[in-house]
């Protein structure tokens, strides 16, 4: 669950590696090296709590069109799916390395790239991990184009 108690005075501890912004701007997490993800509010920067541990080093992040769903990538090959509340939604296994990038479809799809050369994806209602893509090395990101129809 989110810990507000802890996150009135939140700060990563290192570099800040990933953040996302809710579809209406007024919500934002971030990730960052300490294996921290921390839910702030956007009007004034205050943080709303702090999410941790996972079950391996944190990798990827990305927030749902809805606002309502975290996606948090770890080095384990894991994808771990909370509520803004913290809430673990779901866990999902697909990849053999470490998550490097997460994109969601629609609110209802996750995309995935790993190091593990893959691109998967999977359902929010609870399809399993499903491989998109097999390429030559490490896939080190993935975006979406605004139809969800295609990738890069």
């Amino acid at each position: 669950r989110l810990d507000a108690q802890h996150g009135a005075d939140a700060r990563h501890e290192g570099a800040v590696i990933g953040l996302a912004f809710s579809p209406d701007g007024g919500t934002f997490a971030t990730i960052g090296e300490d294996d921290r993800l921390l839910v702030w509010a956007a009007h004034d920067g205050s943080a709303r709590g702090a999410l941790r541990p996972f079950s391996s080093r944190v990798s990827s992040m990305a927030l749902s069109g809805d606002g309502a769903t975290l996606a948090v990538g770890a080095g384990d090959g894991t994808l771990a799916l909370h509520g803004l509340d913290g809430a673990l939604r779901r866990r999902v296994r697909g990849h053999q390395g470490a998550v490097t990038s997460a994109a969601f479809v629609a609110s209802a799809q996750v995309v995935t790239a790993g190091t593990d050369r893959s691109v998967r994806t999977c359902r929010l209602d609870g399809e399993a991990s499903t491989l998109l893509l097999q390429a030559q090395g490490a896939v080190q990101g993935v975006s979406l184009a605004p139809s969800g129809k295609s990738f890069a």
